[in-house]
């Protein structure tokens, strides 16, 4: 529960910045990790802050897509599962 998980095309890691360093994907899992429990809508708003900062403006070669979804807890499908594994 509270899991998000976050699905990108390319474009987001392999944004390189003017000394052609690549984005990479430490650098899109430290800024999910740091803005976890926010809204998803500022989780990727984050994630393109942070291209935009290491592209300093540029403009993107590539295409960034983002898609992000998180896990919300739901007592019915805990109590359901249980009774399944029971």
């Amino acid at each position: 529960p509270g899991d998000v998980l976050v699905c990108y095309s390319d474009g987001v890691t392999e944004l390189e910045n003017e000394y052609g360093d690549m984005f990479g994907e430490q650098r899109l899992v430290d800024v999910v990790v740091r803005f976890r429990k926010r809204p998803l809508a500022d989780i990727a708003e984050a994630i393109l802050q942070a291209a935009r900062d290491w592209s300093a403006g540029q403009d993107f070669s590539d295409d960034l897509t983002l898609v992000l979804l998180r896990r919300k807890p739901d007592a019915a499908v805990a109590t359901r599962e249980s009774w399944l594994l029971a």
